[in-house]
């Protein structure tokens, strides 16, 4: 609709043309504007105000005795605003149709968004600024301070859609990867061309700068990992100069960049990016490729994809040459769940308290995370991560490492806290914080002395992306407490990308297909007092410790002050209850005190008679077993992991190794290692469709083999010399050995057929099994005994009898219900479809009920 003077009426349109156009109410075309060159319009809005009318402000009257048309120079209407589907704002003044000049009638551009969906942004590390890029071939830059456009490079978006951005330490050039596996590099604040790599077609996915600078690899869709190094050397100026005017017309993958030299200009630095090549490190996506600094100095870089294998590249040894280097094979991390995220975890504390241990920190799709020793890649640690709305795992982890500052004041004097990191410093420590519930009431309290300056900077923060929706803070060190995280919405979908800004006061977001980027301003003190809630003051003697009251005796209790502050209230919560409220009435965490107290008496002997030595601890080998007691069935690795833990848990801040375990521990080890959600029907049914699709792989294999070996390939060769086609017992599944004396042509042939025809069969019943979610039994038995951490045929013997009473099942199609009801000796209640294991959100009373 339109409107103009209060004896002019308009009928305004506006469309995919970018035109907008008025007509009178004879639909005659009175005015249009049609030189904006905006893109297609999806909306106008008309000012309120009646200014519009002649260029020079005043309005024009209408013409007496037309009042239904009006001349070309009294045409009225408010000024008004245009939104299309290039995501502009344009200001259109309706004086703008008296102009003759079509770039004087375009209007004035009030906002350039993004028309697309935007997947990368990145922010400078020295100044405040913020890029982003768009699918529809445009990267802008701004600043995030003045909210001002600063620049807007555009790409041809049928060739390059740029996806990926990152800039390097310095802040001079900002890598950006497109969609057709280009990459360029770009002056950060001009956006000019530096240098133009094409070695893939696939599109560029993850990219990182070393935190010196002299290395940049990016990732692709097609699992490969590329690696480029600044190479550095010397020459004259004319000779830099024309290489450098060489280099950057091409797309060869170098650049040359002039310095000056020891002298004047009769010397340079010829400085050029040398593409060292690229490895197919994974066979699945890769979700993490991340350069650390080691505390002695060396650079590194590691990457971890959904194939469960985290690689450790060698960068001293890496050339044009030898190519991209492995510094150790490939290592597996995960059994079952898949690696989503990974970051390098910072040396936290300063002085004596210094972290000396470098760790990667990896995030799963079970909602945990893992912390590995950069060097033998064993597992330091696993704690929960954070579940808030249950919107997916962790997909992006980035630590807050601001700009180091020293603060005018603080205990200990500057030197002090010179170093610590400054959102660790600006963090509120109240000293006297109410907790929201608990004994004692609102009168109760948790009081806490002032922190050190090396506990202030053993404070440190990160900030991750969930899959969906989610964005939040984590406070380290991880240890599982869900108090110690915050989260909210951030978009209404996917979170494409994170980024921190240079003094991790703000986080960027992108959107993806919301084409949209938020900015967030970040307050960990709200992380802080959220953890204070969750301790709860002690006003008597701890609960747990009644397993050491055998072991200390009353006054030697008597003489040692007990905590003020009980910090374990959130995890025995989270284990089933306990002090200070929480899920569950306590009969879980009842269960775990008893096993870990049968736990001691057990390690010293059920039936001894000698006095009980009970000193409120159990050895690491007895923490496997508890686990199992509390319905948790680790895996040989998982089980590992479990004890390494333990083991060195002091190790990375004392350098101690541990051999004992007390409750406290189990307690938060428990917690943190307890699966999220148990085992459903529809992962069993799954499970076995995965099984049964391999077995008709495999079945359909012997089955060509051996149809080749029908249609006489194999007599082309001698039997028994093993050549191609020569009959080989692996290769049909069956054990009957090759004969050594030849046989006829006709004999052969048949044999082979009738091998063909059984293989051909077998494969055929394992497909329609595995399509109704059976497997045959044989089948199932031969990947336990084999596969993975295979079950001995004792052992596996043992669990049937133990489940079953038999030594061995029948043969036969084996379903996912049968299997549940007849073996693991389940059976579904009447609502159906729920849980079978233990876990966090699940457990077998949900769905299935233990037959009596």
């Amino acid at each position: 609709g339109g409107g103009g003077g209060q004896q002019q009426l308009y009928l305004c349109l506006a469309g995919e043309d970018g035109a907008v156009r008025f007509y009178d109410m004879h639909f005659r075309l009175e005015a249009w504007f049609e030189d904006m060159e905006a893109g297609p319009i999806t909306s106008i809005s008309f000012s309120t105000s009646s200014s519009g009318g002649n260029k020079d402000g005043g309005a024009s009257s209408p013409t007496s005795g037309n009042p239904m048309g009006s001349s070309k120079l009294d045409f009225t209407t408010p000024d008004f605003c245009v939104g299309t589907l290039q995501a502009y704002v344009v200001l259109m003044e309706a004086a703008l149709f008296e102009e003759v000049d079509p770039d004087a009638r375009r209007g004035t551009l009030l906002v350039q968004g993004m028309s697309d969906e935007a997947h990368g942004v990145a922010m400078h590390p020295k100044r405040s600024e913020l890029v982003i890029a768009c699918y529809s071939g445009a990267v802008f830059l701004w600043d995030y301070d003045s909210k001002v456009l600063l620049m807007v490079r555009q790409f041809d978006a049928t060739k390059l859609r740029p996806r990926t951005l990152c800039f390097d330490p310095s802040g001079q050039y900002l890598m950006v990867g497109f969609t057709s596996g280009s990459v360029k590099l770009l002056e950060s604040s001009t956006l000019e061309d530096v240098a133009n790599f094409k070695n893939g077609r696939d599109p560029v996915t993850l990219a990182s700068f070393s935190p010196r600078g002299n290395f940049f690899a990016y990732a692709d869709s097609s699992h490969h990992v590329y690696l480029h190094q600044l190479v550095v050397s010397e020459s004259t100026a004319a000779t830099t100069a024309g290489a450098a005017a060489s280099d950057s017309s091409s797309s060869s993958g170098s650049s040359s960049l002039m310095g000056e030299g020891g002298g004047p200009s009769s010397q340079g630095v010829r400085a050029t990016w040398t593409y060292l090549g690229r490895y197919k490190s994974h066979s699945a996506p890769v979700t993490a490729l991340e350069f650390g600094l080691r505390e002695s100095g060396e650079q590194c870089l590691v990457s971890v994809g959904e194939d469960r294998f985290m690689v450790d590249y060698d960068l001293e040894e890496s050339s044009v040459s030898e190519g991209v280097l492995l510094l150790d094979d490939p290592r597996r991390i995960e059994q079952t769940s898949v690696p989503t995220a990974a970051c390098w975890h910072p040396l936290l504390g300063v002085g004596e308290d210094k972290d000396f241990e470098d760790r990667i920190v990896t995030c799963n799709s079970e909602y945990k995370f893992l912390q590995w020793n950069a060097d033998n890649k064993s597992c330091r640690k696993t704690s929960l991560g954070p579940t808030v709305g249950m919107t997916g795992p962790v997909v992006a982890l980035k630590a807050l490492v601001p700009e180091k500052v020293k603060p005018s004041a603080g205990p200990g004097g500057d030197e002090a806290f010179r170093g610590a990191p400054a959102v660790a410093l600006k963090a509120l420590v109240p000293e006297k914080v109410k907790p929201s519930a608990g004994p004692g009431g609102d009168e109760a309290s948790v009081v806490l002395p002032p922190l050190s300056p090396s506990e202030q900077a053993a404070k440190a923060f990160c900030v991750y992306a969930a899959a969906h929706q989610v964005v939040g803070l984590l406070k380290m060190p991880f240890d599982g407490n869900p108090a110690k995280s915050v989260a909210l919405v951030a978009h209404p979908n996917q979170v494409s990308c994170v980024c921190v800004s240079r003094d991790a006061a703000l986080i960027a977001t992108s959107g993806g297909a919301d084409c949209t980027v938020n900015l967030w301003s970040v307050h960990p003190e709200v992380v802080d007092r959220a953890e204070l809630s969750s301790f709860v003051p002690l006003k008597e003697e701890p609960p747990l410790s009644r397993l050491v009251s055998t072991a200390v005796p009353p006054q030697g209790r008597a003489s040692v002050e007990p905590p003020r502050v009980d910090c374990g209230a959130a995890f025995r919560a989270a284990a089933g209850g306990g002090r200070g409220g929480g899920a569950g009435d306590g009969s879980e965490l009842d269960a775990l005190i008893d096993f870990f107290y049968y736990a001691q008496l057990r390690t010293q002997g059920e039936g001894t008679t000698l006095p009980r030595d009970v000193k409120g601890s159990v050895p690491l080998s007895e923490v496997p077993n508890l686990m199992c007691a509390l319905g948790h069935y680790p895996s040989e690795s998982e089980a590992l992991n479990m004890v390494n833990e333990l083991k060195y848990s002091e190790f990375t801040s004392k350098g101690l190794v541990k051999d004992q375990c007390s409750l406290e521990e189990f307690v938060k080890l428990f917690v943190n290692h307890r699966p999220v959600f148990g085992v459903d029907k529809q992962g069993l049914e799954a499970a076995f469709k995965l099984l049964a699709s391999n077995a008709a792989d495999a079945a359909s294999v012997a089955a060509t083999a051996a149809a080749q070996a029908a249609a006489g390939k194999h007599h082309r060769h001698h039997p028994g010399h093993g050549g191609e086609g020569a009959f080989s017992p692996a290769a049909t599944g069956t054990s009957q050995p090759s004969s050594p004396f030849p046989t006829s042509s006709a004999s052969g042939g048949a044999f082979h057929q009738s091998q063909a025809d059984a293989a051909a069969a077998s494969a055929a019943l394992a497909r329609y099994l595995g399509e109704s979610g059976a497997l045959e039994w044989a089948t199932l038995k031969g990947q336990l005994t084999s596969a993975g951490e295979a079950v001995g045929n004792e052992e596996l013997i043992g669990c049937l009898r133990a489940l079953t009473g038999l030594d061995d099942l029948p043969e036969g199609p084996l379903g996912t219900a049968e299997f549940v009801e007849n073996v693991l000796g389940f059976e579904e209640d009447d609502e159906g479809g729920g849980e079978v294991g233990n876990g966090l959100y699940g457990s077998v009373d949900a769905s299935l009920e233990e037959k009596a």
